[in-house]
Formats: structure tokens, sequence, C-alpha cells
């Protein structure tokens, strides 16, 4: 069984598979730490967001014809997410549990950035076609 090889967004997939993989540890090591309230939920937010990024990793190399549908779910969450992260980091950790900083803020912003940068890409990403040739060269003789 031959299959055909399809044109997919790779830099679109690699920046989606290191955030949601960043996210995923991050998430888990926020989850098991023992800090003090400010840190219950919120870990969980991004563990579901680490899942959510990969499954739109997976769900877009399998089928990259979807890839505008799915960045654009991924621009969704992490806008959301990203939000809620700013949120808890500077105002929960700053102003009421200013001891409660076990992972720097700024780490969980920038996998928020990374992913949303991947998610841009993916929707943005026009596939060559496969099957024309790179060079159009004219042989005359």
């Amino acid at each position: 069984m031959k299959s055909e090889k399809k044109p997919r967004p790779i830099v679109a997939l690699l920046m989606l598979l290191i955030g949601g993989t960043s996210a995923l540890y991050i998430g888990w090591c926020r989850f098991l730490s023992l800090l003090g309230p400010s840190l219950s939920v919120i870990p969980l937010f991004f563990i579901v967001y680490g899942i959510i990024l990969v499954i739109g990793f997976s769900e877009m190399y399998k089928h990259p014809e979807k890839h505008r549908e799915w960045g654009i779910a991924i621009l969704i969450v992490s806008i959301s997410i990203g939000f809620l992260e700013v949120l808890q980091s500077f105002i929960l950790r700053s102003l009421l549990f200013p001891r409660a900083h076990a992972i720097d803020p700024i780490i969980e912003i920038m996998i928020v950035i990374i992913a949303t940068v991947g998610g841009i890409l993916s929707i943005v990403w026009k596939p060559t076609p496969t099957g024309a040739p790179k060079y159009n060269l004219l042989i005359r003789a």
C-alpha cells in the first residue's frame, strides 16, 4: 500500500508540540507542588491547555487539510489561557501570595506565546502542490 506524502505545516507543528509538552510538564509540576491555595485550580487549566495543544498537533499532523480550523481553535484557547495565566501570575502571585513563586511566570507566558505563534502559522500556511515540478525548465533543441 503506497501512501501519498501530504504537505504539512512543519514549523507550526513543531511549535505546537513544544508548547503542548512544555505546558503539560509545567502544569504537572505546579500541580504537584504544595505551595498554597493560589496554586490549586490554575495548574489544571495549564494541563488541559497542554492536552489541547497535543491533540491539535496530532490532528493537524493526520489531517493537514484542516490546518485552518485547528489553528483558529488553538489561537482562541491560547489567548484565553494566556489571559488566565497573566491574571494568575501577576495578580494572585504578586499581590495575594508573594512567596508562591515556584516556577517563573515568564516561562509560562513564553509557552503561551509559542503556542499562539504556532496557531497563527497554521492559519496562514499555504500548502505547496506535491505533483508539480519545482522548476519549469524549457529545453529547446
